[in-house]
């Protein structure tokens, strides 16, 4: 998961301007179709505000959300969603990043790994912890027992993004 996460040092991406190298592939605020001439979806569907899009990678997928033809948020879904897993993530992510801020929800039951887990598989918990960094953020959403989320997202695009539509929906 390590590898996932975070290159610091690594080639520059597909995709012209880069606010933020993700997946050691994506750009956020990159242009997707200098991106998808290099590399093609194996999905793509225009939503309502957006276009989103579907790329292999070596994690498994990366869902890619884009707006004015520019790329708004990569995702990368983990599967199965435990504590174990959402600890993997976050660890490297607070010691590259820093603490971080810690937002979840959950019922006053949930106070262990188990009880935490439990909680989500019945729907009345989450998990998140997001970070912000100059002109990008991330997020790590953990809502359904079956994933755990890792978005990485560029600021300024997701806030015209939300202006456009102040609902749109996640992958």
């Amino acid at each position: 998961l390590t590898l996932a996460i975070a290159a610091v040092n690594s080639p520059p991406a597909i995709g012209g301007e880069c606010l933020k190298q993700v997946f050691n592939t994506y750009c956020l605020g990159g242009n997707i179709d200098e991106f998808t001439a290099r590399k093609r979806p194996v999905f793509q569907t225009p939503l309502l505000d957006r276009n989103a899009f579907v790329f292999e990678d070596p994690g498994g997928y990366a869902y890619v959300s884009v707006f004015d033809g520019r790329i708004e948020s990569v995702t990368r879904l983990y599967s199965p969603g435990t504590m174990l897993i959402y600890e993997e993530i976050r660890y490297p992510l607070r010691r590259i990043y820093g603490a971080g801020t810690h937002t979840s929800t959950l019922p006053d039951y949930a106070h262990d790994s188990g009880t935490i887990e439990f909680a989500i598989s019945l729907g009345k918990g989450r998990l998140l912890d997001s970070w912000q960094n100059q002109g990008w953020s991330i997020l790590l959403v953990w809502d359904h027992p079956k994933r755990i989320g890792l978005t990485y997202r560029h600021d300024e695009l997701h806030q015209k993004l939300h202006q456009v539509n102040p609902n749109p929906p996640d992958f």
